[in-house]
């Protein structure tokens, strides 16, 4: 799983990075760059300690944040596939004199074609990677009865009782910017 989440950040990263999806002459050389980039060796490092960080508990593991993971990045992909399409039912709509306004109204675009940036593509994948990190099992409700140190943590009316969510931002945000304590 490990390796499985790192090659979908990976292409995340990629795709942010190249110029333009058309292959060019230079498209192969930019490949090889790319594969020698020395963020892969940060990016493995960055999921290890994610991972690391996943308590062993029956569903807030790291197990589980790999399924929803990958579902959202599938969620992703399909909605830059309805983007795309709702483009061309648009054009051919216009060329057809109809007025079906039901794409428009149902799709929320960007230039037409990109439902999201390459940076919060990226940002979804990583939030579903990290969203149960140091989970410890027991739902909000119960830390608060327990009154548990994360509850004391993050004891904050503008929190809205979500202890163990804000504390799995707040470790996910700290090991992207490498505070790895």
């Amino acid at each position: 799983n490990l390796c499985i989440l790192e090659r979908l950040i990976e292409l995340h990263i990629v795709e942010s990075t190249s110029a333009s999806p058309a292959a060019d002459a230079n498209s192969t050389n930019e490949q090889q760059q790319a594969d020698d980039a020395p963020w892969r060796s940060e990016l493995r490092h960055l999921v290890f300690e994610i991972r690391r960080r996943y308590n062993p508990v029956p569903f807030h593991s790291y197990y589980h944040a790999t399924h929803v993971t990958l579902s959202a990045n599938r969620l992703m992909a399909g909605l830059q596939r309805l983007g795309r399409k709702s483009d061309s039912s648009e054009d051919e709509c216009k060329n057809n004199n109809c007025n079906n306004n039901h794409l428009n109204n149902n799709i929320n675009k960007s230039n037409g074609v990109n439902i999201a940036s390459s940076l919060e593509r990226i940002a979804f994948v990583y939030t579903a990677l990290i969203h149960d990190v140091s989970h410890v099992g027991i739902s909000n409700e119960q830390l608060e009865l327990e009154d548990h140190p994360i509850k004391r943590a993050y004891s904050n009316p503008d929190r809205m009782r979500s202890y163990s969510e804000c504390n799995s931002v707040d470790i996910g945000l700290d090991l992207l910017l490498g505070n790895n304590d």
